[in-house]
Parts: structure tokens; C-alpha cells; sequence
């Protein structure tokens, strides 16, 4: 129901959206996520609103994110996901 526009319209004067990713997960849903923020931050731009994206990454395999298991991981997910969704668009 929000757009970049509405939420300027609403008086905000930024956009904020918190992506959970992993970026060796399924291709499909990552695919999805790509291009939602790319719209998102299409529309920002449109709007000429800043957009701040927030990755939370995670591993779809490993069911809790303070383990060791992921402590390994997590440099790996985090420097990929910000390669990922820093490339310009």
C-alpha cells in the first residue's frame, strides 16, 4: 500500500527498507528481492527521496544466526550481499 511517493506525500523524507537476504540461497527468491529494491529504489529516485537499504543476512541452512556455524559464514554473506545491492542499476 506505500510507494516512495505516498510516503513523501506522508511527510517522511527518506525511505528505509530492511531486506533479510542470503545471498546463497534460493536464485528465484533472491531474483525477487533484487528487483523490489530496485523499484524501491527507482521510485526514490523518482521522488527524489533518499533510500537507505538495511540487509540482515541470514543462511537458509543454519537455523540459528548465533552459532558458531554461522560466525564463519556470516563475512561471506555480508560482503556478497553488498557487492550484490551495490551495484549501480
Amino acid at each position: 500500500e506505500w510507494s516512495a511517493k505516498r510516503l513523501k506525500e506522508a511527510g517522511a523524507d527518506a525511505v528505509k527498507f530492511l531486506l533479510y537476504y542470503d545471498v546463497d540461497g534460493d536464485e528465484y527468491v533472491n531474483l525477487q528481492k533484487q528487483a523490489y529494491i530496485e523499484r524501491i529504489g527507482a521510485e526514490c529516485k523518482a521522488e527524489d527521496v533518499p533510500f537507505f537499504l538495511e540487509i540482515l543476512t541470514y543462511d537458509e541452512t543454519i537455523s540459528d544466526n548465533t552459532s558458531a556455524a554461522f560466525a564463519k559464514v556470516k563475512p561471506h554473506k555480508v560482503n556478497e550481499a553488498m557487492k550484490v545491492f551495490s551495484d549501480a542499476r
